[in-house]
């Protein structure tokens, strides 16, 4: 299974409400958990199954006007690192896939963005800078790279291909990065250990 559904929004967050912050959530990641306790008790049952679920690369690092959107990617990727272990002797894998910035159709559908304007307008110049400067950069790495969304599929596919025991917790597909994406993960990997291993567990 491949949990894909995903809304995304922009803006200062405190120029969110509650309930605007709570959309976000619902799709991003009560969706995701609705969606695996519906299969997670036949693949239980089957001491088989498989599960990716699409997170981001701002699961991992947050940049600012993205903090509610990012908070729904890092909320992800604390579920399902946390229950990996758990899943694992049930015969299960649920694993992660963490692209990058790519234009896929989330970008052209509407956002859930704050929705408190007046709030988003009294920071003033500061963030309409930062939030020039994101489109700009943004803007000309995709016109210039236009990472495939392609690469997306085929690393779901690679997944599914890969031999059960064998599949990474987490899989970054952030060409942009020039493999500090990659980097990241394994030094925080590593460091995670060292901390696990310091409370003897």
């Amino acid at each position: 299974m491949i949990n894909n559904a995903g809304i995304y929004g922009a803006g200062v967050l405190e120029s969110y409400s509650i309930p605007q912050i709570q959309k976000l959530f619902d799709v991003n990641v009560w969706g995701t958990l609705r969606v695996n306790n519906e299969i997670l008790p036949i693949m239980r049952a089957a001491k088989d199954g498989l599960i990716i679920t699409i997170s981001s690369q701002v699961g991992r690092i947050s940049l600012p006007l993205q903090s509610a959107y990012n908070s729904t990617k890092f909320a992800l990727e604390g579920l399902i690192e946390g229950s990996y272990e758990e899943l694992i002797g049930q015969g299960i894998e649920s694993v992660l896939l963490e692209p990058g910035g790519f234009m896929t159709e989330i970008i052209g559908k509407a956002h859930v963005n704050g929705d408190r304007e007046s709030i988003q307008e009294s920071y003033g110049t500061a963030v309409a800078d930062i939030s020039q400067k994101i489109q700009t950069v943004f803007g000309k790495l995709f016109m210039e790279s236009a990472p495939d969304p392609q690469i997306i599929a085929d690393g779901a596919l690679k997944l599914v291909n890969t031999e059960k025991g064998k599949r990474p917790l987490r899989t970054p597909l952030d060409p942009l990065s020039n493999g500090v994406d990659k980097e990241y993960n394994l030094i925080t990997e590593q460091v995670k250990q060292k901390w696990i291993e310091a409370y003897g567990l």
